[in-house]
């Protein structure tokens, strides 16, 4: 049986599906927004907790095909919320790596020591 803690060819394959669904949407400024009502949401959707699991590839599939087009971004033109830092095209590919030190535990960052 394979380990869910394994860096393996499956991961290695959703990683790359994960970064390009990444690059995909932080390289469109405005992405459709199709709204759906929760419930034709869960429709599509369909069961989402399984006793097996979905899978990395299939819980992609959802989310960039059914739930991911029923959102509105805050970096979209039509959010109109006051949002005093909205996130760069750099700060939201650099949060594709910081995210994983805040998934491994809040890990500490040494803080910097001033030159002196």
């Amino acid at each position: 049986m394979r380990s869910m803690h394994e860096y393996d060819e499956v991961t290695k394959a959703l990683a790359a599906a994960i970064v390009a669904h990444a690059l995909t949407r932080i390289g469109n400024d405005r992405p459709p927004v199709l709204p759906a009502s929760p419930v034709e949401l869960g429709r599509r959707a369909s069961r989402t907790i399984t006793a097996g699991g979905l899978g990395g590839e299939e819980a992609l599939r959802i989310w960039a095909e059914i739930l991911a087009p029923s959102t509105l971004s805050m970096d979209h033109p039509a959010f109109l919320a006051l949002v005093p830092g909205v996130p760069t095209k750099a700060s939201v590919l650099f949060d594709l790596v910081a995210r994983h030190f805040r998934s491994k535990g809040e890990r500490e960052v040494a803080p910097c020591e001033p030159e002196t």
